[in-house]
């Protein structure tokens, strides 16, 4: 079985494990020093690296978050919101850096109904806020109704407490260049109600 990756190479073995082939050694040694950092938690864990430019992960079961989201009432929202901010909290304070593509297509919600981050190997250096905003930047954008955005945004905020001040502006930055990046435009009546009653 082949996954979906914009610039790597991952199947599923014959163990029941994911192999993942890595186009940059750099990308390489990026996830292999997060995934030795997380060491199974909230992330998959590292079994061995096969080769110069391949490692073998753990599969992890589950429910794509994207998925989730997009199905989600209000309800769903807040517990989507809840989990997901327990593992930013988790890989944030634990490796001091931030994961750069905040696509909901890398996290996986199990049937435990725990949230695991699935791919590191753009992760760097950044604040808290800048995480955040990434994540809700993609949870603005994608599609379901305003009263799931604003709930999601809400409760990962209150949940993860950052700088509202800060907050703001790396939303709109995050904001700005995801619109731009989707050839959409910027949703600026979305972008208000946010910034007024969510954060």
């Amino acid at each position: 079985m082949d996954f979906q990756s914009r610039k790597n190479k991952v199947i599923l073995n014959k163990n029941g494990n994911i192999e993942k082939t890595f186009a940059s050694t750099k990308a390489l040694e990026t996830e292999i020093s997060m995934l030795k950092l997380l060491n199974g938690n909230y992330a998959p864990s590292l079994i061995q690296k096969l080769s110069t430019n391949t490692i073998e992960m753990s599969y992890i079961r589950g429910t794509l978050l994207l998925d989730l989201y997009l199905k989600s009432d209000i309800n769903n929202a807040k517990k989507l919101a809840i989990i997901l901010s327990k593992t930013i909290n988790h890989i944030y304070f634990l490796t001091n850096k931030i994961t750069f593509d905040e696509n909901f297509r890398n996290y996986i919600i199990t049937p435990n109904f725990d949230c695991i981050r699935i791919d590191f190997e753009e992760s760097i250096d950044g604040t808290l806020e800048s995480y955040i905003a990434k994540i809700m930047a993609f949870a603005s954008l994608y599609d379901t109704s305003v009263d799931v955005k604003t709930t999601f945004i809400s409760t990962l905020a209150n949940n993860l407490k950052p700088n509202s001040k800060i907050l703001i502006n790396e939303y709109k930055k995050e904001l700005t260049f995801l619109a731009n990046r989707w050839d959409t435009n910027f949703p600026s009546d979305l972008y208000n109600l946010i910034i007024t009653k969510a954060i």
